[in-house]
């Protein structure tokens, strides 16, 4: 498959610049470009979506040029894709060591919100695949599959948290209608909600106050 425009000037892809110029993360130098390239990547659509940013970005950011990029990723929607598979990767390794390290239902969504409210702190990120997933129609198969997978994820693992919660009397939601796996759906909605209004409303501890919300919600007899 030909690699698209390595040296081209008029290619959209390469020469796209976001409306908003800020500083970006500073990235180790003795990092591997493939990671470089990863981690900035995944920085800018945390912060302006996948189209938000462009070839031309990373290279200047992390100086080098272009086509050592589409020599790791020969188009932007492999680079989404890897980026997002990572990302999901990633978190649910870290939902692993939640599962390991936090004893009680309890503490295990407490760990949980937490890594939502740590992103949110870093210069007001969204979670990559909540960033994703509101442009999920207008992107490639590849990365519209991974952003599913981590929702999956996340639906799973809490809806497993839920459950063993309110078997262990820890949760007091036994009137509820809802199934944990529906519960488990309203709690990841609500703080990539959080995340989302957070922005807008310029507020820095909403995600910490949603997510104590939620928690008081299950407590609450």
């Amino acid at each position: 498959m030909a690699l698209p425009c390595p040296e081209r000037n008029d290619c959209q892809i390469c020469t796209y610049t976001p409306f908003v110029e800020v500083s970006m993360t500073v990235l180790p130098l003795n990092v591997p470009t493939r990671d470089r390239i990863l981690d900035l990547a995944e920085e800018l659509i945390q912060r302006y979506g996948y189209n938000g940013f462009s070839y031309d970005d990373i290279a200047r950011s992390i100086s080098i040029r272009k086509p050592s990029i589409h020599y790791h990723f020969a188009t932007k929607a492999e680079l989404g894709a890897a980026v997002a598979h990572r990302y999901t990767e990633r978190f649910a390794n870290t939902l692993q060591t939640i599962t390991d390290t936090q004893k009680t239902a309890h503490s295990q969504l407490q760990a949980y919100i937490e890594l939502f409210a740590q992103t949110y702190r870093r210069d007001r990120r969204l979670c990559l695949c909540g960033m994703l997933g509101a442009e999920a129609e207008a992107l490639p198969q590849g990365m519209r599959g991974e952003i599913y997978q981590f929702f999956l994820i996340n639906q799973e693992w809490l809806a497993c948290v839920l459950r063993r919660g309110k078997e262990d009397g820890e949760f007091f939601c036994a009137e509820s209608p809802e199934s944990p796996e529906s519960r488990a759906l309203l709690f990841v909605a609500s703080l990539e909600g959080a995340m989302v209004l957070g922005r807008g409303l310029e507020a820095s501890n909403l995600v910490e106050e949603v997510g104590l919300a939620l928690l008081a919600d299950l407590t609450k007899r």
